[in-house]
This record gives C-alpha cells, sequence and structure tokens, in this order.
C-alpha cells in the first residue's frame, strides 16, 4: 500500500503524512565459507542453503581464531552465522562445550527452537539446555551435565558463577560463548554485564582456557569500542550486510493538530489504533508497537472497537502482547501470527528482539522508540526476504518525535548511535570485585581483567573486613554471605525500597527500586498509574527494610513532584575554550531535594493544591559536563529580554526570561541525547543555574542520574557540537511559534520545576551563540 492509496481511501484523512520514501528492493550478495568443515557445507548444499556474505565472514574469522563481532540488520541470518561457528567447534572437538547467553527468557527459549532445527538440518546430535530461574533444580543438575550448549541471561549467569564447582566439566571444555542481542547491554547494564564477563573469562581460565566470543548486534556506530568495552578483547568487525531486503514504503504519520493556542495534537495511541484498524480491515497483518503495557491492552481493544463500529468487520482478530500475559499466552499469539490465525498484534518491546513471528505485511510504531536501532528492529519485523512491507511511525508531541518527523534524514542516514560503556564507576567495580574474590581468591594475574586498582581496592575492602590476604598469596572473602546476590543490573545503590500493592486483606510485592525513584514517584501522597489503575502511596518506610505500600484509590487528580537541584564540589577533568563560553567535563555532587508535589485534575490539568512530601534531601556524587556561560552573555540576553518587556510583548523581569533562556537550554539539550547515544532521557538529569557559587557565573549542567556515573555526560562532552546543532534545530523548527515552546520542543514531562520558567526565543539566541563560537574556535 502506498502513500496515494491512503490518501484517497483513510477515512479521516486529514494531512497526517508528513513524509513519504520508498526504501529499494536490495537484492542478496551470497558467499562460500572457504573454513567451514566439508561435512557441514554438504548438508548446507543438500538443503539449499546459500549463505550471505556477512555470514560467511563471520564464520570463517571465528574459525580462523578471532572473536567475532556481527553487527547487521534485523532478520539478516545473524543466528545462523553463530550457530554454524558452533557446530565447527563441535564438529572439530568432540567434547567441547558452548555458552550462549540472551537478554529475555522468551528470547532463549525461541533461539533454542531455532538452533535446535539449525542442528537438525546439519545432522548434528546437540543436546541444547535452558538454564534460568524457571528450571527446576533437578532440570539444572541434568543441563550442567549433559548438555553440549547451555543457555542462560546475565542476571542468572551473575549468580550461577558462584557455583562454579558444580560446572567443572562445562567449564573445562567451553570453547566459545555467544552474546545475542550485545546492543542491548549499556549504561549501567552495560557496565554491570561488562564485570560478569570479565569473571566469566577468569573462571573459565582457571579451569582450562579462555573462550572465544560471537557477538550479535543491531547496527551500531560504535561496534569496535562497544564490543571491546563489553568483553575486554578485540573483535573482528562484520558490518556489510549480504541480505537481501524487499521494498519497504515508509511514512511519517503526525497526528493533526486539534489545540493550536498550546500546540497539542491529537493522541498519538487514539490515531495508531485507528491507523492499525484500517490497515487490519484492508487484509495486512500488522504488528504494532505500543509505550507500555497498558498501551498495547488500550490500543488493542480500541482497534477492534474500531473495526465493529467504523468498518463493520467483527471478523479481525486483534491481540495485546506484553510480559504480564502468561507464557502460555505469549506463545499462543506468536504462533497465531506465524500462521495468520491472527491480523493484528499490540506489543511493548518484547518482539523488537528476534522471536520468530513470521513474515508480516506492516508495522506500525506507535512513538520513536527511543534509538535508530530499536526504530529499525521494529519496522524490520515486518517482511522477510523479498517481500513489500509498509511502516509507519505515529510520533508523539515530543521534542524528539517532533525531531525525527522534521529531519527524516537523520533515520535514513548511515550515522547510527554509539553504545555507551564506562568501566570507571568504583561502585559497580566493588561489588564485583567482591563477587570475584568469593568465587575464586583474586592475585596479581587478575589485574589485566580488573585493572591496575585491583590492589587497591581490595586493600580497601581488607581495611573494612570483607576480604583477607594480599597480592601473593590472593585476597579471599571473609564474609557468611554471597555478594553476587547484593547485585541488580539495573542499580548501582545498596538502598533499595521494596514497592507493595496492598489490595483488600492480599500485598503483592511489585518491584525494587532505587532511593531517588523512590523519593521521586512514590513519596507519601503520589498517586501512580500501574496497568492502568491509579494507586495512593499511603506508606513510606525508611531504615533497615524500606518499603512504600501502593492501595488502589478513585480520583480526579494525579501527582507532579517538585524538586529542587543543585551542584557542588566541581571537579574539572577536561574543558574546551568556546569563544567568550568555556565546555567542561568532571564530577560534582548532586543536591537534589523533592520537597513538594502538585495535585493537578485530570481532565484539565488545574492545580488543585500543593502538599510537601516531608522528604530530606539526597546527595549523588556523579559525573557531569556543563557549559559556563559569561556574565556579557547574560547581560545581551537581558537587554533583548527588557526590549521585549518594553514593547508589551513579554511579561514579567528579565531576569526571569534569562532564567527560562538557560531552563529551556538545558531540556532541549537533554531531549537531543537520545539522538547521539543509545539512552533515555530519564538516564540524565540537568541543572540550569544563573549563578554557580564555585565558577561564579552561569551554567548549565547535565549529569549521570547514577552514583558515580556511567559514561552518558561524558560522552555529551565529546559530541557536543552535534548535540547543540540538534537542539538548536529542534527549537527553530518547532512550529508552536511560542516564547515559552510547547511539549514538541522545550517542555519535558520529568521537570521539578513544572516548566517553569521557559523561554524558547532566548535558548535559540543562547546555544546559537555556543554554536557560532565553537565554529570561530575552531576555525
Amino acid at each position: 500500500m502506498d502513500e496515494r492509496q491512503i490518501r484517497s481511501s483513510y477515512p479521516d484523512y486529514e494531512g497526517q503524512i508528513e513524509f513519504s520514501t520508498e526504501i529499494s528492493k536490495k537484492k542478496a550478495d551470497h558467499e562460500d565459507s572457504e573454513e567451514l568443515h566439508p561435512e557441514l557445507k554438504e548438508h548446507l548444499n543438500r538443503n539449499d542453503i546459500s549463505l550471505y556474505s556477512h555470514q560467511a565472514e563471520a564464520v570463517d574469522s571465528f574459525i580462523d581464531g578471532n572473536d567475532v563481532c556481527i553487527t547487521t540488520g534485523t532478520a539478516s541470518g545473524k543466528t545462523l552465522a553463530y550457530a554454524l561457528s558452533i557446530a565447527n567447534v563441535l564438529r572439530e572437538s568432540e567434547g567441547s562445550t558452548v555458552l550462549l547467553i540472551f537478554p529475555t527468557k522468551a528470547l532463549t527459549r525461541d533461539q533454542k527452537e531455532e538452533l535446535e532445527d539449525i542442528f537438525e538440518l546439519l545432522n548434528m546430535d546437540i543436546q541444547l539446555g535452558l538454564y534460568d530461574g524457571d528450571v527446576s533444580p533437578e532440570k539444572k543438575r541434568e543441563v550442567r551435565e549433559k548438555a553440549d550448549l547451555i543457555l542462560t541471561n546475565f542476571t542468572g549467569l551473575n549468580l550461577y558463577l558462584n557455583s562454579h564447582e558444580k560446572w567443572v566439566s562445562f567449564f573445562e571444555n567451553v570453547k566459545a560463548v555467544v552474546i545475542d542481542e550485545a546492543h542491548h547491554y549499556k549504561g549501567l547494564l552495560g557496565m554491570h554485564v561488562a564485570w560478569i564477563i570479565r569473571r566469566l573469562r577468569r573462571i573459565c581460565r582457571y579451569y582450562s582456557e579462555e573462550p572465544r566470543f560471537i557477538l550479535a548486534s543491531a547496527t551500531l556506530g560504535n561496534p569496535d569500542q562497544h564490543s571491546k568495552n563489553l568483553v575486554g578483547r578485540s573483535f573482528d568487525i562484520i558490518v556489510e550486510d549480504g541480505s537481501e531486503s524487499g521494498k519497504r514504503t515508509l511514512m511519517f504519520w503526525n497526528p493533526g493538530e486539534f489545540h493550536e493556542e498550546i500546540s497539542q495534537r491529537k493522541s498519538t495511541h487514539r490515531e495508531s489504533s485507528e491507523l492499525l484498524a484500517y490497515l487490519v480491515d484492508r487484509g495486512y497483518q500488522t504488528l504494532m508497537f505500543a509505550s507500555s503495557r497498558k498501551m498495547t491492552e488500550l490500543d488493542a481493544l480500541w482497534a477492534e472497537d474500531i473495526l465493529e463500529e467504523e468498518h463493520d468487520n467483527r471478523r479481525a482478530v486483534i491481540e495485546p502482547y506484553n510480559a504480564g500475559h502468561s507464557k502460555k499466552e505469549r506463545r499462543r499469539t506468536e504462533k497465531g501470527l506465524r500462521e495468520g490465525e491472527i491480523d493484528g498484534v499490540v506489543s511493548t518491546t518484547a518482539l523488537e528482539l528476534g522471536i520468530n513471528i513470521g513474515g508480516i505485511d506492516s508495522t506500525l510504531l506507535s512513538g520513536y522508540p527511543g534509538s535508530r536501532i530499536s526504530f529499525w528492529q521494529q519496522i524490520g519485523r515486518a517482511g522477510r526476504g523479498e517481500e513489500e512491507v509498509l511502516s509507519v511511525l505515529i510520533p508523539f508531541n515530543s521534542a524528539l518525535d517532533q525531531y525525527i518527523v522534521d529531519n527524516p534524514d537523520y533515520l535514513l542516514g548511515e550515522s547510527i548511535e554509539d553504545a555507551v560503556i564506562d568501566l570507571s564507576n568504583n561502585h559497580v567495580y566493588s561489588k564485583h570485585l567482591l563477587s570475584a574474590a568469593e568465587e575464586l581468591p583474586l592475585t596479581e594475574k587478575d589485574k589485566d581483567l580488573f585493572t591496575e586498582r585491583l590492589e587497591r581496592a581490595a586493600e580497601m575492602w581488607k581495611q573494612e573486613g570483607s576480604l583477607g590476604g594480599d597480592m601473593r598469596t590472593g585476597y579471599r572473602y571473609l564474609r557468611n554471605d554471597f555478594p553476587q546476590q547484593n547485585i541488580d543490573l539495573y542499580s548501582v545503590g545498596d538502598e533499595t525500597f521494596e514497592v507493595q500493592i496492598k489490595k483488600d486483606s492480599s500485598v503483592e510485592t511489585m518491584l525494587d527500586i532505587e532511593k531517588n525513584r523512590a523519593y521521586r514517584d512514590y513519596h507519601m501522597g503520589a498517586i501512580y498509574l500501574h496497568q492502568g489503575e491509579y494507586y495512593e502511596v499511603t506508606e513510606f518506610e525508611e531504615g533497615a527494610r524500606p518499603k512504600v505500600v501502593l492501595e488502589p484509590v478513585d480520583t480526579d487528580y494525579y501527582t507532579v513532584t517538585l524538586r529542587d537541584t543543585s551542584i557542588s564540589d566541581i571537579e574539572v577533568e577536561e574543558e574546551k575554550e568556546l569563544g567568550d563560553f568555556k565546555l567542561c567535563k568532571g564530577t560534582g555532587k548532586v543536591r537534589i531535594h523533592y520537597f513538594a508535589y502538585k495535585k493537578k485534575r485530570l481532565t484539565d490539568d488545574e492545580v488543585l493544591g500543593t502538599e510537601s512530601t516531608g522528604l530530606e534531601p539526597i546527595t549523588l556524587q556523579t559525573q557531569t559536563t556543563w557549559i559556563e556561560i559569561p556574565d556579557q552573555i547574560k547581560k545581551d540576553l537581558n537587554d533583548k529580554a527588557s526590549e521585549k518587556i518594553a514593547a508589551g510583548e513579554w511579561l514579567e523581569g528579565p531576569e526571569y526570561h534569562y532564567q527560562g533562556a538557560i531552563h529551556a537550554a538545558e531540556h532541549s539539550l537533554i531531549h537531543m541525547l537520545p539522538l547521539l547515544m543509545l539512552i533515555d532521557e530519564k538516564d540524565v538529569g540537568g541543572i540550569s543555574t544563573a549563578r554557580q557559587d564555585e565558577l561564579n557565573r552561569g551554567a548549565i549542567f547535565i549529569y549521570d542520574g547514577v552514583e558515580g556515573g556511567v559514561g552518558f555526560s561524558h560522552d555529551a562532552y565529546e559530541k557536543y557540537s552535534d548535540l547543540i546543532e540538534k537542539a538548536v534545530s529542534s527549537m527553530k523548527g518547532c512550529s508552536c511559534g511560542k516564547v515559552k515552546g510547547c511539549p514538541a520542543c522545550t517542555f519535558s514531562a520529568d521537570c521539578g520545576n513544572d516548566n517553569d520558567p521557559l523561554n524558547r526565543v532566548l535558548a535559540i539566541d543562547l546555544l546559537s551563540r555556543v554554536e557560532t563560537s565553537d565554529g570561530d574556535d575552531h576555525s
């Protein structure tokens, strides 16, 4: 289906298509493997399987003794590439074992089935075993003793390394480790995983020798750096994708404006459901990605209602798909898609990964998924081989989404975001160091894995009482617990709050959250939306066992937490002069005080009242990047504001508008970060201050929202020129024309000051001056 057909047949077409292009059909590039075992080649030939060029290149490189990273597109056959590499190892070296690691249990089970099919085709009797929290102790013992291939995840592996003596036969023979969806491991998660891999390497070398690694990844901007950061070794990078693809029509479908005064658009969710119903009614099997579990349920329900009421179609079947459904329900939905029994599915990112759902006709993205990698993975779920497909992005009315709509070349160009892993965080390092010491004594020979800070850190923990020994005899863990159990792959700190939901007489534990998030989202009186229901925080307990308790509530308002944020103890690690401006990176102590919350009516956002949280400030020693603003620039912007005030165009005083300028600039810079690196806006925070005491001038800070930092803000320092250019472009390109801006340019849903003050006009002026100064500086 093309743009012309939709324009003429869509029931409520009002010019929503803002961009449309055709991505041409691409023919396959086939090559034979030179190194693959002859018997394996013969079985491929018997089954009429020709290898793509990147598959042959990856297999040959691995057989030649290299660590290999395959970073090619969705459905390009990465599984076959590493399956053949594994098969060759097992054919050449009888009794060898292989460890395969996947990000989710669902993908693990799906890939197990696919691998079993491949090995059957190759006429190989290979035992594959699942090893995770859903497997019984008896079955785990059988898998350890009998499986040639063990499939697991990093959450489990972190714990299993503690009992490596149960894995002796496996570790004595392990020849390869496969890490699927390797781009998934970045930021805080990537940091934890990198240390788990180093612990794994250490145990493998203790029993025999280190295995070789195969990483399978979506297309990355920095695959060589990411592979080395993750595993600690250099990789042969396979990037040229030899697989075929059919013609794809790609559209950006922007919901029309219905509230011009505040640049508010029609609901992306509702518009997406209408488009899903339209495509399904015309016989297009469609997969739609939604932003949350709740929206998968609502969007599927709305689409079925629209089919019945507006298209008189009661035959079509549309199902939601998310992790809240049972495994049996999810398998049924996957099978229904593969066999054509289900016409449409609304999914979370759970179906973004390589779970087999067959070749569907079209994909809809209800909101930009946050990265080019996810975008191409999601739209790539439509079509297989040379089939023609349709993919549509329905953006939210946010700065990031609207930037994508206004700049389609960003998605269509060759540049891809980098995956950031920074191993300098001492909090995470210490947790894995203690775990490693519990697994095996730490000695001088471990410095290549745990860096030169090993002895210094070990001595510190020796003084604390957790370690004994020395570098010659080995540092040993002395306590009676298992430090691996204190590691949460998604957090840094030890202090976490348990979130409980109380309904009638039952209490359900939902999740554990870090202290900062508990203070921000779960303070007393906070209203929390969970799976379509509203809950109020009725208990907030700190102490030995911190917890928050939520109870269902019938409410007509939601809450917005207000915060006061400042930074001190600033240490500069590197700086650049940008004309009169200065760009710096370093560290600082961020003080965050969630002091109050507003109650806002659900129907119209009217403020019903403001209440104190009763919470004390919290501090965060973390990494930061900042722009220092000279006094002359402040004077220039104040003069501009004064002219507007004198002309009656603006209200308030000039200082208000200057603070609005740096505040809007801060928001815009953070909005644009996901265009340059794999990051969620919530991974970082921002501070804009008219005068910072230690610097004695104004400044805009971007800081990592994790104790010790994870590298995001420092990566922004390296990419500052692109970041500033995109922030200026976003604010300039917004159609709102408002001084304050709007949700599509300067507003932030996470703003602790309720988006006040903001001044888009002066923010453009300010960042444009930084941009120009940068050009002068490098001329």
